[in-house]
């Protein structure tokens, strides 16, 4: 594919830099290949941020979630991880905030919403389906009733679809209808 987008064969120097534009995405005229070598690196450095901070059972843990239902202060240091982890700015920690308690206004990461959507029901902290869930879960952080794991997963999640939670249509406004 570099030869593609290069037009020649590339030398050693072109994939280092090639693979450095694209770790901070400055790739010029990036079309659907470059695009999705991007997703995967992204993917991959989420993965190595969650090991880092004890997301998967292989590595040492540097943060756990407390048992049961989360305090403030908590949630706090739960979204700062999260976000940590996931690589966004600090600028969403107070969309996050504001979603965990429109969500799950008693903060029970094993919350599950008795209402059906598609025959599944939102769960966990950040209220996310089964399915989407799954679809943006980070390898190793796979259990929707870890608050991390399913606050990981809902940023992956908003990041995707929204670009970013100040998009997300309704934020910060009551009646809340969820994301």
């Amino acid at each position: 594919m570099l030869t593609i987008y290069l037009g020649r064969k590339p030398k050693p120097i072109d994939v280092i830099e090639h693979s450095t534009q694209l770790m901070r995405g400055e790739l010029p005229m990036a079309g659907p290949e470059t695009r999705t070598l991007q997703k995967i690196l992204q993917q991959l450095q989420t993965m190595r941020r969650a090991e880092q901070s004890g997301g998967t059972a292989q590595s040492g843990a540097t943060y756990r979630p407390p048992a049961g239902k989360l305090t403030d202060s908590d949630l706090v240091n739960l979204v700062n991880e999260a976000v940590r982890i996931t690589g966004v700015p600090s600028n969403w920690t107070p969309y996050l905030l504001w979603l965990a308690k429109a969500e799950n206004a008693s903060l029970d990461p094993t919350a599950v919403n008795p209402v059906p959507v598609n025959g599944e029901h939102a769960t966990g902290l950040m209220q996310t389906l089964p399915s989407t869930f799954r679809a943006y879960a980070v390898s190793g952080m796979t259990d929707i009733y870890n608050p991390l794991h399913n606050m990981v997963a809902a940023i992956r999640y908003i990041k995707s679809r929204y670009g970013h939670p100040s998009r997300i249509p309704g934020i910060g406004r009551k009646p809340w209808r969820g994301y």
